[in-house]
């Protein structure tokens, strides 16, 4: 399975958004992509061609603390879906990225497109 996330561009400048300003984004048809496969367990395993590190966590024993590496988005949005919706899961996504750039946005909401597909969530469009 695969999901994708495109890549936005604001021409205005970051952050503009929260500060109430006009924003004029797009997106790109350049973006994250993801491939997963789902198994039982409840482990996440995360793997990319573009940073070193091989992740793995258990969706109900989320780390705290930020550890400083890319997958830190990925940790805190699992711990935050856990507390909202209360749940054990029980899958296990076991997942490869590869993108053209850097774009925590699109990383996180690719992530949470498989994450919420693999555990029945409904994702909106």
């Amino acid at each position: 399975m695969q999901a994708f996330c495109p890549y936005r561009v604001c021409p205005l400048g970051a952050h503009i958004d929260h500060q109430f300003g006009m924003v004029h984004g797009f997106a790109l048809n350049y973006g994250v992509h993801i491939a997963y496969g789902i198994e039982k367990g409840g482990i996440i395993e995360l793997f990319s061609l573009n940073f070193p590190k091989r992740v793995q966590f258990h969706v109900n024993d989320v780390p705290e603390e930020k550890e400083g590496d890319w997958d830190d988005y990925h940790r805190g949005a699992t711990r935050e879906l856990g507390r909202k919706y209360n749940w054990n899961l029980w899958c296990n996504q076991a997942a490869l990225f590869y993108q053209g750039g850097s774009s925590s946005a699109a990383l996180t909401i690719c992530f949470l497109r498989a994450f919420c597909k693999v555990t029945e969530i409904i994702f909106p469009n």
